[in-house]
């Protein structure tokens, strides 16, 4: 009986993955044509206002470990709603540069003599990835990440 069962489930999972839907006489594949993309949630300028305080305040990793969940948790919940939260440029310049810069700025303030920060790890991985991206603060992140692996003795 169980081999019936096997046998079944194996030759019902080749016949449903083998047949292919072709398009009608007149329809067209909907290859290359994206869904819209929704604007970012109304309400993500008032969170990205709590994250930005949070940021301010941070001061463990701990604390910045809860701005990166609060940040990913904004783009879960803009997904879900069809929002992509992720390409705000408000968004981007709390969650990614603003969050980056003030934990390599920590970084560089606690590093002191023969001690490194916590931070500079962290904040020197986050800053690799800053200054790959083009933009007019680049300089100013390139100058950071040279003052950060120089605190650091990196």
């Amino acid at each position: 009986m169980v081999r019936i069962l096997i046998g079944a489930f194996v030759l019902a999972s080749l016949i449903g993955c083998s047949t292919t839907e072709t398009p009608a006489a007149g329809d067209k594949p909907a290859a290359g044509k994206a869904a819209p993309a929704k604007a970012a949630a109304p309400g993500l300028k008032a969170e990205l206002a709590k994250i930005k305080t949070a940021i301010a305040a941070a001061k463990t990793g701990d604390d910045f470990m809860k701005v990166t969940t609060d940040c990913g948790k904004l783009e879960i919940e803009g997904a879900m709603k069809g929002a992509k939260v992720g390409e705000d440029p408000e968004f981007k310049a709390t969650c990614n540069v603003l969050k980056t810069v003030t934990r390599a700025k920590l970084a560089i303030a606690e590093s002191t003599g023969g001690k490194m920060s916590t931070h500079c790890l962290s904040a020197s991985m986050s800053l690799d990835d800053l200054v790959k991206e083009p933009g007019p603060d680049k300089p100013n992140h390139e100058k950071l990440a040279a003052d950060l692996k120089k605190a650091c003795g990196m």
